[in-house]
């Protein structure tokens, strides 16, 4: 028994060794392939593409363009047009005096139309034009 204590020691020895070199191996397998020859141009470009803080940077430009269309937009001038489609009625109506009873239609058209034109100001003040 003690002779085989000295033998399990050793192949375990081994394998842990077989498996440090293992995982050396793949270490440096793996550095090899992020390794680069750069020069000035190439570091800032790759640089410029994948910092952490120029794609904040883009992504701050971003909202800060999404932020100026939407405050420019609020100053387009709107235009409402509200319609009122032709409508016609004919009624008759009768009207009663000393001479007797008399007959007569009366006969009604009607339509409409407004139009609205608002410009918003800076001062958050508006200007509206409106027509009937």
């Amino acid at each position: 028994m003690i002779a085989n204590k000295p033998l399990k020691i050793s192949t375990m020895k081994r394998t842990y060794s077989i498996l440090l070199l293992l995982m050396i191996i793949g270490i440096c397998n793996q550095a090899k392939a992020e390794t680069y020859l750069l020069d000035l141009d190439k570091s800032i470009s790759i640089a410029k593409l994948k910092s952490l803080q120029m794609l904040s940077l883009k992504q701050d430009l971003k909202i800060s363009e999404y932020n100026l269309r939407s405050a420019t937009s609020r100053f387009k001038t709107h235009v409402d047009m509200d319609l009122v489609s032709p409508n016609y009625t004919e009624t008759v109506r009768q009207f009663e005096d000393s001479t007797g009873i008399t007959f007569y239609s009366i006969r009604q058209s009607m339509y409409s139309g407004n139009l609205t034109i608002n410009q918003p100001l800076p001062t958050d003040g508006n200007i509206y034009v409106t027509s009937g």
